[in-house]
């Protein structure tokens, strides 16, 4: 079985998203199950601006899911069995980043998701707590993580999801990094993010429920030294949590987002399905979200704040980073690709590593 070179050269944006960062211990894909999933595309449905390139997308991709699934059944307690509690989960997930058709389909696997990720994490004996808080008459559930049986006063990273993201897969594997490091990280579901996608419009007012959050682990978890990074659509909002709650992050880490995204009308078609999904408005109502977006960031406000951006970002415009290099100064680090798109996924194995390293200097 292989991939068509049409197929490839159609979805060719998507592969890096799939292989995202290599990880050890996080839900992923390898280039086999790629070529499982997309191997048997039917020839004349390559569109992917068509709901139908999406649908078919959807299903190739949840069948691996299911395979995987079913051979953890047969081989219950093998080594393998957890590993194929892991790809599932990745599966599932690429089965549905892109998938808008069907709301109660998505919200399903996406529980499903859930449901298999917290079986493996207890199969695998990583220290955490996941619990629920409510905001706005909902629930926000979250994850700490802890990198040792000690968890008193360790430096804490909380992490922002993007946009289409799952807690699961894309940040819980930029968050087995940080837990190599000794840190402890904290994962969230803010209305209209990870589990809660699709429920509820996304909440731009992100600093409501970090706060929430700070508030919980100084006093349950006695965490108290923390940074915040998000990568995306997470990038931008944790730079406006860091805006907007001054003197309370050491530091500020983002990965290809920035204070002012794109025009809503210049956007690829798919992210602005993506955009009116998430936010749950029309495309004319985007408008006016967009131009409510923007912040104007102070040097006086920010902690130290390190940007990785892409020169052929097509969702934050680089002239946004360069005014944000401008009006934080020397508090700010920006890593710049002059030839990469967003986020950078073609450097994503490599700039990790800076980030990490920044991290110990500044923090």
């Amino acid at each position: 079985m292989e991939i068509s070179q049409e197929l490839y050269s159609a979805c060719s944006y998507f592969i890096p998203r799939l292989m995202f960062l290599e990880t050890t211990v996080a839900p992923k894909v390898n280039w086999g199950d790629i070529v499982k999933a997309l191997g048997g595309f039917p020839q004349d449905e390559y569109d992917i601006s068509s709901h139908k390139f999406w649908d078919i997308w959807f299903n190739q991709w949840k069948r691996l899911g299911d395979e995987y699934l079913a051979d953890f059944k047969k081989r219950f307690k093998s080594l393998y069995s957890i590993n194929c509690i892991r790809r599932a989960c990745a599966s599932y997930h690429w089965a549905e980043f892109m998938y808008f058709s069907n709301v109660e389909r998505k919200l399903e696997i996406r529980e499903t998701i859930r449901d298999n990720f917290l079986l493996y994490l207890n199969n695998i004996g990583i220290n955490y707590e996941y619990e629920k808080l409510k905001y706005a008459n909902m629930e926000v559930p979250y994850f700490v993580f802890f990198p040792k049986q000690n968890k008193d006063n360790i430096k804490t990273m909380i992490l922002c999801n993007g946009l289409d993201s799952m807690t699961e897969v894309e940040i819980f594997s930029i968050a087995e990094y940080f837990l190599k490091e000794e840190y402890a990280v904290v994962l969230f579901d803010a209305p209209g993010r990870g589990i809660n996608i699709g429920k509820t419009s996304l909440d731009l007012e992100i600093e409501k429920i970090i706060v929430l959050i700070l508030e919980t682990i100084h006093e349950n978890y006695n965490l108290h030294l923390v940074g915040i990074a998000g990568i995306s659509f997470g990038g931008y909002l944790a730079l406006k949590a860091a805006y907007s709650l001054p003197g309370i992050f050491r530091i500020c880490i983002n990965i290809s987002g920035a204070p002012k995204v794109n025009e809503f009308d210049k956007l690829p078609r798919r992210l602005k399905e993506d955009f009116e999904f998430v936010f749950q408005k029309d495309a004319k109502s985007m408008l006016k979200v967009f131009e409510s977006m923007y912040f104007e960031p102070s040097g006086d406000i920010f902690p130290r704040t390190l940007t990785i951006h892409g020169g052929k970002d097509d969702i934050f415009p680089v002239e946004a980073i360069v005014n944000l290099d401008k009006q934080i100064g020397n508090k700010h680090t920006l890593i710049f690709y002059k030839d990469e798109a967003h986020v950078c996924l073609n450097k994503i194995n490599q700039y990790i590593y800076d980030i990490l390293e920044w991290t110990k200097q500044n923090f």
